[in-house]
């Protein structure tokens, strides 16, 4: 007979074997005898159920498989098999000594339950039945074995099984702490977030960070942790699915002071994933926020590939698309490099000059040599269209016009793709872009650059942005030698800084060879390395403060001068700090339909226009504007104009067009009817342009904001 046929006649034997224990223990003449049946009998159901469950259930999970699984799961799982094992335990013996009469030794003369409670804790009881009946000491000795075994042996098991799993859970990621609020989130684990936790840990308010990846954990903290002391005590790793919402659920975002959604490393669909990650956190913090809660939870997302970022920057994503209590913030790490060299977040940094925000007359311009157009080439030349727009062109004279010239041999193979991108950049007013698919080491475009670098009518700046670091390096520190040295006459002393060329090396670490020429102040006086993966978070990319008070003063005409007024200490001090604060609030708070709930409904490229308008800062500060007696900027026509030609090239870099004869303006397709010169404008047009010269209030009042205490600042910003 085969095995499998044993087994299945087998299983008819089980019932007439468990009838025959159950009736005998009815007749048992003796209490040694029942308990000893009633073992038996219990033995015999333990061993017939899990073979009438395998056979007659074959499809469902076996017995073995409900216990593996219950000793794999959480401790509470196994907890509770422990307690029902030790309560079966103490409820048969229960049941054994008070129907069967069987008397144990106690010191109380305690009742069965309580006796068998004793024997089962407490197996030193067995001595005390020596001279005791035969069934009392076989009782006690069956009680006491099953302690010792389930006690002594099971639950150091269960504590040691509970304690390696919950340590194992924490090792790789999946233990969730409900409990976690006032903290950063990071979705992904890409290149950027080791410098992101950096960044944040400096932060004020002391907020830990929490990270959700899908990479191995261990080696993920490991490389964290290294960092120092700091980041063990405040990093906390999950690990899950960035694009599962059963997994972002466990982020507490209704909780959470800020979110970054930065991604995996590169790969298939990165920047599509990252959306996605964005729409389930709204759609989570939307479920889980508290109903009468006003707050914004500002949702940063990183675009890695510029096609990318420049279309999402274009979108008019649906209302509520993210949900209404979402502040979305796209951002590109190609484009905070560019914006953190030459834009309004450069203020107060002394490491990179200025892209030529220097006075220039007419006859000297300013040239941009770009060598090798991939995404950090792209973003350089896109942020220089934006910016380099200066009072001292002259549409006249062509040697005022601004440059920008482009090399790379393999621009042919996507000059059709980049132009359909871009379509309208041979509009822009002030800048010329050439395209040249030279070797760059060629004696040809050596002697090029040898001539741009000696020619005092211009401001050069040569950005070396090869996908090779390590060529960039070297073809950076090795261009003709009067990019770096030009004696004055009749000395071997070097010109003044500001009049050699600038010399820009893209570079992914600043160690080693190029840490050392990015602080040489010899020969590469005017060479500095950039890109680094290390230092591309700034707050001042993810602070809308200013694009919204620009915004705002569009909408409610003359709201930074009255902001300003709060602002500005009267000559006698009239006031305190505290009460300049207070008038400052209440003024915000009274503007609060155009200040926050305007900027909030505002589309995706409304609101970069603003951002983007920030970013000519430095050009102001550097510009000797004239002041009446009350130190407001006198209206010069020459700057109007200068900020409407940035504008202008703005436009024309995000895809708007000149509206034709008899065309109205269309922003759902990109058509404007301002996109003409600013002599033509009508006067009411030409006001908006003024507000370039309000600037240095606004750099004012934000430090000012600044100042205020955080919550006070939060509730502004987001409720």
């Amino acid at each position: 007979m085969s095995t499998n046929k044993f087994k299945h006649h087998s299983l008819h034997l089980w019932p007439i074997i468990i009838s025959a224990l159950t009736l005998a223990c009815f007749f048992a003449s003796s209490a040694w005898m029942l308990t000893i049946l009633i073992l038996a009998t219990a033995a015999a159901i333990a061993i017939y159920a899990p073979l009438c469950w395998n056979h007659y259930f074959p499809n469902r999970r076996s017995v073995g498989e409900h216990i593996d699984r219950i000793l794999s799961m959480g401790m509470w799982s196994q907890i509770i098999m422990l307690v029902v094992f030790c309560l079966l335990t103490i409820g048969i013996g229960w049941i054994i000594v008070d129907k069967c009469d069987i008397s144990l030794w106690t010191e109380d003369n305690a009742s069965p339950l309580q006796s068998v409670v004793y024997y089962f804790f407490d197996p030193g009881n067995l001595s005390n039945e020596v001279n005791g009946a035969i069934s009392s000491q076989l009782t006690s000795l069956i009680i006491s074995s099953i302690g010792m075994v389930l006690l002594g042996g099971l639950l150091i098991s269960t504590i040691s099984n509970i304690i390696e799993r919950r340590v194992q859970h924490i090792t790789e990621g999946s233990v969730t702490y409900k409990s976690l609020t006032n903290h950063y989130v990071i979705i992904g684990a890409g290149e950027i977030t080791s410098s992101l936790i950096d960044k944040l840990l400096n932060e004020p308010g002391g907020h830990k960070i929490l990270v959700l990846t899908e990479k191995d954990v261990p080696p993920l903290r490991a490389q964290i942790h290294s960092h120092g002391k700091r980041h063990q005590q405040k990093v906390i790793f999950y690990q899950g699915n960035i694009e599962s919402k059963s997994q972002i659920e466990r982020l507490n975002l209704n909780k959470a002071y800020e979110v970054f959604i930065v991604g995996e490393d590169e790969g298939y669909s990165r920047d599509t994933k990252n959306l996605n990650s964005a729409k389930m956190a709204g759609e989570v913090f939307e479920e889980t926020k508290d109903s009468d809660s006003r707050r914004m939870l500002q949702l940063n997302v990183l675009f890695d590939r510029y096609p990318s970022f420049s279309t999402i920057q274009r979108l008019n994503f649906p209302n509520n698309y993210f949900g209404k209590s979402i502040y979305f913030h796209p951002f590109n790490f190609q484009e905070n490099w560019a914006r953190l060299m030459w834009g309004f977040t450069s203020r107060n940094e002394q490491t990179y000059s200025r892209l030529d925000f220097i006075p220039l007359d007419e006859n000297k311009h300013v040239h941009l040599v770009i060598v090798g157009f991939n995404r950090t080439g792209l973003a350089l030349m896109l942020e220089a269209l934006r910016i380099c727009h200066y009072p001292s062109y002259n549409p006249n004279n062509p040697a005022s016009r601004t440059k920008i010239t482009i090399v790379d041999k393999e621009f042919g193979d996507f000059s059709d793709y980049y132009h359909s991108q871009y379509p309208y950049i041979d509009s822009i007013e002030d800048i010329d872009v050439e395209y040249r698919t030279d070797d760059f080491c060629s004696p040809q475009m050596r002697q090029y650059i040898s001539q741009l670098a000696t020619d005092r009518s211009v401001a050069l700046t040569i950005a070396i942005c090869l996908q090779d670091a390590d060529l960039s390096l070297a073809i950076g520190i090795n261009m003709p030698e009067c990019v770096y040295y030009q004696p004055k006459p009749g000395t071997t002393e070097n010109l003044d800084k500001n009049l050699l060329p600038r010399v820009l090396i893209r570079q992914e670490v600043e160690v080693g060879l190029q840490s050392i020429v990015d602080k040489d102040e010899g020969h590469y006086l005017n060479v500095r390395v950039f890109g680094m993966l290390s230092e591309c978070f700034n707050r001042d990319i993810f602070d809308d403060f200013l694009p919204r008070l620009l915004h705002a003063d569009y909408s409610a005409n003359g709201l930074i001068d009255r902001l300003y007024s709060t602002v500005k200490p009267e000559p006698d001090d009239s006031l305190t700090l505290e009460q300049r604060q207070k008038n400052f609030i209440s003024t915000l708070e009274a503007e609060q339909q155009h200040w926050l709930t305007d900027w909030n409904r505002q589309k995706e490229n409304m609101r970069w226009a603003n951002r983007y308008a920030i970013d000519i800062y430095p050009l102001i500060k550097n510009m000797e504007t004239p002041l009446d007696s009350d130190g407001n900027p006198i209206v010069d026509e020459k700057y109007c104009s200068m900020e409407h030609r940035r504008w202008m090239a703005e436009r024309y870099v995000f895809g708007f067009r000149q509206a034709k004869p008899g065309e109205k303006r269309n922003n759902e397709f990109f058509v404007h009817n301002c996109l003409i010169p600013f002599d033509e404008l009508s006067d009411s047009e030409k006001k908006k342009d003024k507000s370039i010269l309000l600037m240095p209030k606004m750099v004012a009042i934000k430090e000012f904001f600044d100042s205020l205490p955080e919550t006070e600042k939060n509730r502004l910003l987001h409720s």
